[in-house]
C-alpha cells in the first residue's frame, strides 16, 4: 500500500489566514487509516498551525473507491441533507 499517493495536503496564503488544499486520490479503508480520517488529521494539523479561510477538496484525480468513505469525507463538510441514494433493480 502507498500511502503517500493517497492524499496530499498543503495551504495557501490568503488575506490573514490561508486557504487549505486537500486533495484526494481516491476513497480507501484499511485497518490503519481510511480516507474521511486522514483528510480530518489533515485540515486539524493545518487549523492547528493557522487561521484556515478557506477549504479546496480537490477530487479531479479521484478514482473512486468505497462508497461509505465518501459518505464520510461529504460528512466532514456537509452536515446535514442526502449525500446519496441507491436504488437496485428492484426499485
Amino acid at each position: 500500500v502507498l500511502t503517500e499517493t493517497r492524499y496530499k495536503s498543503s495551504y495557501e496564503p490568503f488575506g490573514d489566514g490561508v486557504i487549505a488544499n486537500l486533495r484526494l486520490y481516491s476513497f480507501y479503508q484499511d485497518e490503519d487509516s481510511s480516507s474521511a480520517q486522514d483528510l480530518a488529521d489533515a485540515f486539524e494539523k493545518i487549523r492547528k498551525e493557522h487561521k484556515v479561510e478557506g477549504v479546496i477538496l480537490d477530487l479531479r484525480q479521484n478514482s473512486g473507491g468505497l462508497l461509505t468513505q465518501a459518505v464520510l469525507v461529504t460528512g466532514l463538510f456537509i452536515t446535514k441533507g442526502i449525500v446519496v441514494s441507491i436504488k437496485d433493480e428492484s426499485g
